[in-house]
């Protein structure tokens, strides 16, 4: 097998997926998702797809949006081990915008949500997902979770 030939293919793959990222993200734009980045802690980044119309204003007097508490009823889509939770949920999120203000969040350490507190646990996720929801002013939420999530989502308080 000539090596080159397996070079071009994962650069191909790349690009590739590149492409498919931009093509996912503009349909979730266009059924009413905004991606956004919240400040949990000053140790604490999560990325977060979100309704559009949770977000009431641009920006509060520090720099940061402000946040509506949905009209709908919540779906909170927690992905598994793997790549970012709109990959996984692309699917059910185009199924469920329509009667659902539906949340997809990228856990701890995977596409943009990171830490730097040395906690790795399971119910570390929960909290911060709990944090994240309340900063939303989400107060009920149906979880649905994928082998990862769906053991952080066993953390919730219900």
């Amino acid at each position: 097998m000539d090596p080159k030939l397996n070079i071009v293919s994962l650069e191909t793959y790349g690009f590739l997926f590149n492409i498919l990222t931009h093509l996912l993200h503009g349909v979730m734009k266009l059924v009413g998702l905004t991606p956004q980045t919240l400040e949990i802690d000053h140790d604490t980044l999560m990325d977060i797809w979100l309704p559009k119309e949770a977000i009431v204003k641009q920006l509060d007097g520090k720099g940061k949006p402000l946040y509506a508490p949905p009209k709908k009823p919540v779906v909170l889509l927690l992905h598994c081990f793997a790549m970012d939770g709109i990959f996984l949920w692309f699917p059910q999120v185009l199924a469920l915008t329509t009667e659902y203000s539906v949340y997809v969040p990228d856990l701890l350490f995977f596409g943009g949500s990171t830490t730097r507190k040395t906690e790795r646990s399971a119910r570390f996720q929960a909290e911060v997902l709990a944090k994240t929801m309340e900063m939303l002013g989400v107060q009920k939420v149906a979880v649905v979770g994928l082998s990862y999530g769906g053991i952080d989502g066993c953390f919730g308080d219900g």
